[in-house]
């Protein structure tokens, strides 16, 4: 196995309850972590000090995203609505959903466009709802899965949204019209994880014990990445899109090298199921969530 150096600088813990997801800041200097505990903690990444916390939430927090100018946090969870947040305020600026305008059960995963004009929401209730991020209002909601959506993720260009559900099965959406362009259903389990490459061109799938990285650009074959043991519930691109991130409840974070499709890193430093993995916009970082704590990793 070729190695590179991952060291971890930081272990992060605030957190009562387990960490559902984690986000860096456009700028790297802060990474946002998400709990079942009802709160977002905001740590500083180089000191590993907790600069902030986001509260108000009476139930648990499954999903975090920063908006892409920084500006804002998205949140969601067992609410069934997604609350934007201003980051230098820490107070919420709007909820999206409520009165009954949005989901019917929790809201498991969001996504802003690059632009930072939608917001997509993916639900247990097996819908996504794309919303005007300026407006507050609800552009569409997109059905088509038959049970609950673990994942979404725009395509760099904010044309294209990817879904991954428990039906085992990928949606890749044109965002203009609302409409399925393809269903991807090859996947050996319910998928919990989407992720689209920064040049737009693969689309990562995590599922069970595997992932699948399907090409878009013409010549270009599919790729089955093996080597967890149990279920893949996190995967996300580097930066440059030369390497990929994976995370499973085998305890684990595998960093994979795309140009030969093998491992170039296996970290195992933790004593549960790791539900989340990102890398920073710089590349300079890797965080982690697993348990209670964050681990926050960086490349030498």
């Amino acid at each position: 196995m070729q190695t590179c150096k991952y060291t971890c600088i930081h272990t992060l813990e605030g957190h009562s309850d387990w960490v559902w997801s984690v986000a860096f800041s456009p700028d790297s200097r802060i990474l946002a972590s998400g709990s079942y505990d009802k709160t977002i903690h905001l740590w500083d990444v180089n000191t590993g000090n907790l600069s902030r916390t986001l509260s108000g939430y009476s139930e648990g927090i499954g999903a975090i995203t920063f908006s892409p100018d920084g500006q804002m946090l998205a949140s969601s969870g067992q609410s069934k609505t997604v609350l934007l947040w201003d980051i230098h305020t820490a107070k919420p600026i709007r909820t999206l959903g409520k009165w009954f305008s949005g989901h019917s059960s929790w809201v498991h995963s969001v996504a802003f466009s690059a632009d930072g004009q939608i917001l997509a929401s993916g639900s247990w209730d097996n819908t996504i709802i794309l919303w005007d991020v300026k407006k507050g209002r609800k552009i569409r909601t997109l059905t088509g899965h038959s049970s609950w959506v673990n994942s979404v993720a725009f395509s760099p260009d904010s044309q294209k949204l990817i879904s991954g559900c428990r039906d085992n099965a990928v949606i890749l959406w044109d965002v203009i019209t609302g409409n399925p362009i393809v269903t991807l259903t090859d996947h050996s389990g319910w998928v919990d994880s989407v992720a689209f490459s920064p040049n737009g061109e693969t689309l990562a799938v995590g599922s069970y014990k595997e992932i699948n990285l399907y090409s878009f650009k013409p010549g270009v074959a599919n790729r089955l990445l093996t080597g967890h043991l149990e279920r893949v519930n996190c995967v996300a691109f580097s930066p440059d899109g030369k390497m990929l991130a994976s995370c499973s409840r085998d305890k684990t974070v595998i960093i994979w090298d795309l140009n030969t499709s093998t491992q170039l890193d296996n970290l195992s430093d933790y004593s549960a199921s790791v539900l989340a993995v990102t890398f920073s916009p710089d590349g300079q970082w890797l965080a982690s969530a697993s348990g209670n704590s964050v681990k926050v990793w960086r490349l030498s």
